[in-house]
């Protein structure tokens, strides 16, 4: 079985084409005590988030923020088998449901860790045992292959689902810059017409979706001290709710925040110019793409920011832009593959 992941910096996004199936996770891993673990399966077997991977016990996404989070490892630190093994563990048990000794994984990474690829590469090819709320497997990745996260994007654009071309691709003879807004870093890659890839062109800059969340999240507080003064962490999804239609809400209480979605995207807006005129500036292309569940919180505005250049999604519904990356990357192997690649 194939499965496609992009362990992003705010969520972790899995995809399994022959299912058709994919999902997400906070990037969140807390390690385990044993008696948190025997604690947490009184109930005969471990509740959502909890897993045990090879013999280790962990609590990952929002079961997670329950106990103690290491800060989250950067560089070298992160591809390793505790922690990205451990993502991909459990990614690997919430889209299976069933044990694999045969698998496939395609992963994406940002353009920044590139150095970084042939750690993703051995942290993931492994045996894994692994216990959770839907039983106990054994996954064998076998085979491994990695992209950079800008080109799952463009990928999904520029390509059908079994690798061919569209025949209806208004950027196939442009001049595009694709800009991938993730949780930390946004990314960008220059394409030319004929989708040639100017791979030196890929680039990560240190800005993203977490930043404009927290900015919302801490505006929404201050303006609202009674309504959120006991409240702890807020749901990403009314979040990111509350950012694309201004109002917030939780039980039977709705927020207007507009001001506060406007102020926290216009900030990050603002950060995106400045990497694309980093990029060489909207004169030096024809066309815009953008992707990542970043791109569709800031689509429109960045669109009122950038009225002289046409700017694309890689994906229509915004509710799956989140998950261009991980199509697209599946699509770029089949290509790959169809061309003996």
């Amino acid at each position: 079985m194939e499965l496609v992941l992009d362990f992003g910096n705010a969520r972790g996004k899995w995809y399994v084409p022959r299912l058709n199936a994919q999902g997400d996770f906070r990037h969140a891993i807390a390690r385990l005590t044993e008696t948190e673990w025997r604690q947490s399966c009184r109930l005969g077997k471990p509740p959502k988030g909890y897993i045990r991977v090879n013999g280790m016990a962990y609590a990952v996404g929002d079961a997670a923020r329950r106990h103690t989070i290491a800060d989250r490892p950067k560089g070298a630190a992160r591809y390793t088998e505790t922690y990205y093994g451990i993502g991909l563990a459990f990614a690997a048990s919430e889209a299976l449901q069933t044990s694999d000794q045969n698998m496939t994984l395609r992963a994406t990474y940002p353009p920044g860790d590139v150095d970084y690829a042939s750690r993703l590469v051995a942290s993931a090819k492994h045996e894994w045992e692994v216990e959770s709320h839907h039983g106990n497997f054994k996954f064998n990745v076998k085979r491994v292959g990695v992209i950079d996260e800008p080109l799952g994007g463009l990928a999904h654009y520029m390509l059908n689902a079994d690798g061919t071309e569209k025949r209806r691709n208004p950027l196939a003879n442009a001049t595009i810059l694709v800009i991938d807004v993730g949780g930390y870093t946004v990314d960008t890659v220059a394409v030319d017409p004929g989708g040639e890839i100017d791979t030196s062109s890929l680039k990560s800059t240190r800005t993203g979706i977490i930043q404009l969340t927290e900015q919302f999240e801490s505006e929404m507080r201050a303006n609202n001290l009674t309504l959120f003064q006991d409240m702890g962490d807020l749901d990403i999804r009314r979040v990111e709710d509350g950012i694309l239609t201004g109002t917030y809400r939780f039980g039977k209480v709705v927020i207007d925040c507009q001001t506060e979605a406007r102020a926290a995207v216009q900030a990050l807006v603002y950060d995106v110019t400045q990497i694309i005129t980093g990029a060489g500036g909207i004169g030096n292309y024809d066309a815009i793409l953008v992707t990542g569940g970043g791109g569709a919180l800031i689509f429109d505005a960045l669109q009122e920011a950038l009225p002289r250049i046409e700017l694309f999604m890689a994906e229509q519904d915004r509710t799956l832009m989140k998950y261009a990356n991980v199509f697209g990357a599946s699509k770029m192997f089949k290509a790959l593959r169809r061309l003996g690649g």
